[in-house]
């Protein structure tokens, strides 16, 4: 059995992550390793280890307001994680700093709870929070044992959004470990907030791509002028597609 490493940092992608390792396993003869990274320097560490990544989407916080008319018209600040804890920038706004924070419906209860209320916006085209990642030469390198791990993350898209009840009973032991969760119901609340965002044809958008990679440009100015469309290969997607395997596994 072939092996291969799957860094991830954020827990909340853990429904994807770990049924992809399962899906790998059962039908890719492939041995998915997951493995957790604590900061930056530990991410680029496993990335240019030879691991794939499993990336969150940049911050998306001034296409927001330019949709909904605001960009010119309020302040905002970057509030770190290490200092609220995941997701709880909610917390600037209680305390009077702020008058609004984006966050993800996954961590809305205890912001709900201090008394807080939700205004929805308008959806971004992006590309999505789990894009996999790794070097070109390790693609390169490694063609097949890529094409079989595709078609393990294929599975798992089919898998989850199919027979969304079996793959929660059968991933919930590692989840609610992961995630140091012990009621069910607020289990079944994240996993069905991750798992109603998924695409089974997973292909992005030409005007998801252009958002993220303006995104991108946002946060590191020196990618400006890399061709947006050179960071994304979707041929095995495409390959295996056109092949009838995505439709098969939806039979």
């Amino acid at each position: 059995m072939q092996t291969l490493t799957l860094a991830y940092r954020d827990v909340d992608r853990t429904p994807v992550i770990f049924a992809i390792r399962e899906m790998a396993k059962k039908h890719c003869n492939l041995d998915v390793r997951v493995v957790q990274i604590k900061n930056e320097e530990a991410f680029e560490s496993a990335l240019f280890d030879g691991s794939c990544r499993s990336s969150g989407q940049p911050h998306a916080v001034t296409l927001w307001l330019r949709t909904m008319g605001l960009e010119k018209e309020v302040g905002t600040i970057i509030v770190g994680d290490d200092e609220t804890g995941r997701w709880g920038q909610w917390k600037k706004v209680t305390g009077g700093e702020c008058v609004g924070t984006f966050m993800s419906p996954l961590y809305l209860p205890e912001a709900l709870a201090a008394g807080l209320k939700v205004l929805p916006v308008p959806e971004i085209p992006i590309v999505g929070h789990f894009a996999q990642a790794c070097l070109s030469e390790f693609a390169r390198k490694h063609a097949g044992v890529l094409r079989e791990y595709v078609k393990a993350v294929l599975r798992t898209l089919a898998w989850l959004t199919t027979r969304r009840d079996e793959a929660l009973a059968a991933l919930a032991s590692d989840l609610k470990d992961c995630m140091k969760l012990e009621n069910d119901s607020e289990l079944k609340r994240r996993f069905d907030s991750v798992v109603n965002g998924l695409k089974t044809k997973p292909y992005p958008t030409p005007v998801a791509i252009a958002n993220t990679y303006e995104i991108a440009t946002l946060e590191y100015p020196e990618a400006k002028g890399l061709n947006p469309l050179s960071l994304w290969d979707l041929h095995w997607v495409k390959e295996l597609d056109d092949e009838g395997f995505i439709d098969d596994l939806m039979r």
